[in-house]
């Protein structure tokens, strides 16, 4: 009787995750940036990397903010502008955001 309830419940999260897949628009309450460990890792809270602050799990903010120059002209890629204090430069238009699951050995 264990084996049916373990497998039964293998199957209902095996459907839970391929139908995550199969949604389309789908988006996640938080997408991972860096990751070392539970007590050590950042998250973004919005699709637009430049719309929020990157938090921890918590809810704390660990602000971080990128910036690259092309062309001899900065670009913000990372980081909300009227948050981050100072003059900041314009950010790079977001086209897409894929997030891959990461294996560690």
């Amino acid at each position: 009787m264990q084996t049916i309830t373990l497998l039964c419940v293998i199957i209902a999260c095996l459907v839970a995750v391929a139908s995550t897949a199969l949604v389309p628009n789908f988006k996640p309450p938080a997408v991972p940036l860096l990751t070392v460990d539970p007590q050590f890792s950042v998250w973004s809270p919005s699709v637009n990397l430049t719309e929020s602050f990157s938090t921890q799990w918590t809810g704390t903010i660990k602000a971080l903010v990128g910036l690259i120059r092309i062309d001899n002209e900065a670009y913000r890629f990372f980081g909300p502008a009227d948050q981050a204090g100072g003059s900041m430069p314009k950010a790079i238009a977001q086209t897409n955001l894929q997030v891959w699951q990461q294996y560690s050995t």
